[in-house]
């Protein structure tokens, strides 16, 4: 049977263990075969790699063993080397050769007693503490709460693996957040660093950093529905930076803004006495992107970013996101607090890393927000008393219609043209409207007199002294009201004449959230009596796991259904189907009961072979030609075909590098939905 990646049965977003990132990455590889396994490791030497990783791989090799149905099974252990640069890879052929069986896959320090902490995190808490004991025990301590949330959904023991992962395994991918330009440029592409994609954690830093553009125009990032009312509930004093910049009259020029603003873990740390770590800061703050060049804010950024990190627990009142964010900021700061202390090697942290992922897909791109915020501005000597208003206005309608590969600047020009022909009454001054009124009532009470005056005239008795003074008085009444209404009607017209619509505020937020360990802060040294360590010590409301104490009372672990730590679940085995000859060329082929399928043909006299796995969703082919030594590779995780070139002989080493690109992949299927071929249409050009 031919080697199958072990990832094959845990696809981008599915329910998986920890570890599986860490593999379809390209941090490790393990392909699994008939009573074998071949282990692929970065580095020199693979005894001293597989030593080094043992903590890691050891669960994907426990897997491996239930999959073939052995109590052991022997493991060739390859080294390879990768050239960035040159974007090549070269192996060397040369294994380290073991056999492991199961029970010599345990941990080799103290284990972590995940359903333990599974169990702290159901009850409901508030993250607030975490201990390294003396005899290498793990507790977290926290306080009864409502059970936290994260994307919607109660926070547990899956989401502070994905943060420990996240910190302590993410290579040269360090943590983040990024919105960034996308082929289709109505959209902006969704870069997760640390292996945060298709995590609830991920989705939190995610939707907090589209709360940026809350935070510049009032509008839910999701719904485009006006949600600054909400806001103001909570924070009475908010304002947009959009409107910040209307009332900074100093630039009056109209334009297009584009902040990348970020949240970074600068203040994120925990107090410690060196054996309990204690959260301290878990707020990340706001800033401008921070790059080598300084980027000066105007007024109105700087107002709205100090005001958020001013203000961010009423905003966390208003916005649940923010109030997650937070959530993620504690179990940062415990996981901080785990990589700055040498005793996190008297336990197994890894051991997080067996702990099973519900199903969860982040996008991989989200549409951008295209706003106007519009305010009346008027020059004449009677501003202040006009009443100015303002709108915000969507314009999701312009993107709609724009090509993908529109220009930023011109979709500005498009919202600047659609505007102008928006004839918005809301816009009018309050000032100007009453005038408005009050000059149609003028107009029906100088129509009212003037009807009075010529039927009075019809029937005026010019010899009748008290009816011509009547009559004149009249005259008076209604000369005067013609004057005054002359005057309103004057003032209404330059007043609209001066009138314009302030567009400096058509916004294009990106952004992002840096959350690289090496920028949290470092943890607060603190002695055994301060008061941030006694209180976890002696505060009857904190709740310890293993075992489980609330109020000073040891309770009994309860096992929920539903809610284990660790999944039961391992990839199914493959079950040989068919075997088919003609003349030299060999066909086998292996199905699973999840409609996975592989198939191998191979010519043993030409040298021939060609391999195809299918496996919900994952896709890998390789092909070797006679007479040729070099092997095409394809896989559905990564965009460019892979060529192997060099001596195949054992003892040697190949190299590795990219190819042509994979323009797309055609999956056929039959009537019973059984993959039967893929076809890989390549582009004609080497990359």
């Amino acid at each position: 049977m031919p080697y199958l990646n072990v990832v094959a049965e845990y696809p981008a977003g599915s329910r998986q263990p920890v570890w599986a990132a860490l593999f379809r990455e390209g941090h490790y590889q393990l392909f699994i075969g008939d009573g074998k396994a071949r282990l692929f490791l970065k580095g020199k030497s693979p005894s001293d790699l597989f030593n080094r990783h043992y903590s890691v791989i050891r669960h994907p090799l426990r897997k491996a063993l239930v999959t073939i149905g052995a109590d052991k099974m022997t493991v060739e252990v390859y080294a390879f080397e990768n050239d960035y640069p040159s974007q090549t890879i070269s192996l060397d052929l040369n294994p380290y050769v073991l056999e492991v069986a199961a029970n010599q896959l345990g941990p080799k320090s103290k284990a972590l007693p995940l359903a333990d902490l599974a169990d702290f995190f159901n009850r409901g808490v508030t993250l607030e503490a975490a201990e390294i004991d003396g005899n290498a025990n793990f507790y977290l301590y926290g306080t009864p709460s409502a059970r936290q949330t994260l994307a919607a959904r109660p926070q547990s023991i899956e989401d502070l693996a994905v943060v420990y992962r996240s910190m302590f395994h993410y290579g040269y991918n360090a943590p983040y957040i990024s919105l960034d330009r996308h082929e289709d440029n109505r959209y902006a592409k969704v870069n997760f660093g640390g292996l945060l994609e298709d995590t609830r954690i991920g989705n939190v830093v995610l939707e907090a950093d589209k709360l940026f553009k809350t935070m510049s125009t009032g509008l839910d990032p999701n719904t485009r529905v006006l949600i600054k009312r909400d806001i103001k509930r909570m924070v009475p004093d908010f304002l947009t930076s959009a409107e910040r910049k209307l009332k900074d009259l100093s630039d009056p020029k109209p334009g297009y803004i584009q902040i990348r603003y970020w949240f970074y873990p600068d203040q994120i740390r925990s107090a410690t006495d060196g054996r309990i770590g204690v959260v301290e800061r878990y707020q990340l703050l706001a800033d401008a992107e921070r790059m080598d060049m300084k980027v000066t804010l105007d007024r109105a950024d700087r107002d709205t970013i100090d005001h958020l990190n001013r203000n961010f627990a009423d905003y966390a009142r208003a916005l649940p996101t923010y109030q997650e964010l937070n959530t993620v900021g504690r179990m940062m700061a415990i996981v901080t607090w785990l990589q700055q202390i040498p005793d996190r090697n008297r336990v197994d942290l890894d051991e997080l890393l067996s702990v099973e992922l519900s199903p969860f897909k982040t996008p991989r791109r989200t549409k951008k927000l295209l706003a106007l915020t519009a305010a009346t501005d008027t020059s004449s000597e009677a501003e202040n008393s006009m009443g100015a208003q303002q709108k915000i206005y969507n314009l999701d309608a312009v993107l709609e219609e724009v090509e993908p590969s529109i220009d930023d600047k011109d979709i500005l020009e498009l919202a600047l043209r659609h505007f102008r022909k928006v004839k918005d009454s809301d816009l009018i001054p309050s000032g100007v409207k009453n005038t408005h009124t009050k000059i149609d009532n003028m107009k029906a009470q100088l129509e009212s007199l003037r009807a009075r005056i010529e039927s009075e005239r019809m029937t005026l008795d010019q010899t009748n002294q008290f009816e011509i003074n009547r009559f004149n008085a009249m005259i008076g009444e209604f000369n005067s009201l013609r004057d005054a209404y002359n005057r309103a009607v004057s003032n209404y017209n330059e007043a609209s004449r001066d009138g314009q619509y302030n567009m400096r505020s058509i916004v294009s937020v990106g952004g992002g959230i840096n959350l690289r360990p090496k920028d949290f802060a470092k943890s607060l040294q603190v002695p055994e009596s301060s008061p941030l360590i006694q209180r976890i010590r002696s505060s009857r409301e904190v709740i310890r796991s293993s075992p489980l104490t609330v109020a000073g009372t040891t309770k009994k672990t309860v096992k929920r259904i539903n809610e284990e730590a660790v999944s039961d679940h391992l990839p199914r085995p493959w079950k040989f189907e068919t075997e088919q000859s003609t003349g030299d060329l060999i066909k086998k082929r292996w199905t699973t009961s999840n409609h996975g399928n592989m198939g191998v043909e191979s010519n043993s006299k030409s040298g021939y072979m060609h391999y195809r796995v299918t496996n919900k969703g994952y896709f890998s082919e390789m092909t070797m030609k006679p007479g040729r030594k070099e092997v095409l590779v394809a896989t559905s995780g990564y965009p460019y075909e892979i060529v192997a070139t060099g001596d195949f002989s054992q003892g040697k080493t190949i190299v590795l590098r990219k190819d042509k690109k994979i323009e797309r992949q055609i999956l056929q299927r039959d009537t019973n939905d059984t993959p039967q071929r893929a076809k890989w249409v390549r582009s004609g050009k080497r990359e």
